[in-house]
């Protein structure tokens, strides 16, 4: 057995999770928390990690902010949150992890792992606080930043940094792929990863708005920026027209025009009408 999205949903769910904030911007701890559990779990098959190991990172990663629970976090909706020795939320959640792992996670972890999982969820936000040893601390960061890279929607370098910790680099490679913020970034990333994916190489972990945390098969080679550029031209064509603006569905491009011609003309994105066979269209700015 081990913790699958399944059950984490359960578990959230069976400890209120969806009735607690887990942002100020009023995001659910549910939502937070799966989201946090979803990118460890992602990242976990392509790494050298024991299947022990990968059960603890999931377990830290879906408790972690179990502190925000507490009456004065959800009141003021910020500030510390720590679970910390001698606390009653740190016993209560001894207790939720132990039966967890008896009822979900038997055969990988027993009692004897709650203190490493308790110790991730304790400093996951010190990433100044050294683990008893060096895997114990690898296990912290990668939960920390993960936390980090889903609270602020940005793909970091520390994260790129704790994922290469773990991530078994003879089989796999993690890179980002990321373009100059632009009016057309969203498509050419979707394209980007639309391409990527049709090779069977390459897994994204994690997206922005403008770049894409990809895991690939450490010997493929990249897609060329001409075949991505082929499928643009497609989106493009006089049989589609699948870029607009003004929640109409009047087409705004209908010639074929590469992107790399496109990009090198931000304001032909910008408040410029545009003539087509369908009429005249504004573009609207971003």
């Amino acid at each position: 057995m081990a913790l699958t999205p399944e059950k984490a949903v359960t578990i959230l769910r069976g400890l209120d999770f969806n009735l607690y904030h887990g942002k100020s911007s009023g995001e659910s701890l549910l939502v937070h928390s799966l989201g946090v559990y979803s990118l460890v779990h992602a990242v976990l098959p392509f790494t050298q990690n024991s299947d022990a190991d990968k059960e603890v990172m999931r377990w830290a990663a879906l408790l972690h902010d179990y502190g925000k629970t507490s009456a004065n976090w959800q009141k003021a909706m910020r500030g510390p949150h720590r679970v910390s020795l001698g606390d009653v939320k740190y016993q209560e959640l001894r207790l939720i992890l132990t039966a967890g792992i008896d009822n979900h996670s038997a055969g990988i972890l027993s009692s004897a792992d709650v203190d490493d999982i308790l110790f991730i969820i304790e400093f996951h936000h010190d990433s100044g606080r050294s683990a008893s040893t060096p895997a114990r601390n690898r296990m912290k960061d990668v939960v920390s930043e993960c936390d980090r890279a889903v609270s602020q929607h940005v793909i970091s370098y520390d994260l790129v940094r704790a994922l290469n910790g773990i991530v078994d680099t003879l089989r796999y490679r993690i890179f980002t792929l990321e373009l100059i913020e632009h009016p057309i970034s969203p498509l050419v990333i979707g394209a980007f990863d639309y391409v990527l994916a049709e090779t069977g190489n390459f897994w994204p972990l994690l997206y922005s708005q403008t770049s894409t945390l990809f895991v690939g098969n450490a010997t493929a080679e990249l897609p060329s920026v001409g075949e991505v550029n082929r499928f643009l031209k497609d989106q493009f064509g006089q049989s589609k027209g699948v870029l607009r603006y003004d929640n109409s569905n009047t087409r705004i491009y209908t010639e074929e025009r590469s992107f790399l011609e496109l990009a090198a003309d931000p304001d032909a994105f910008l408040g410029k009408p545009r003539h087509s066979q369908m009429g005249t269209v504004r573009v609207k700015g971003r």
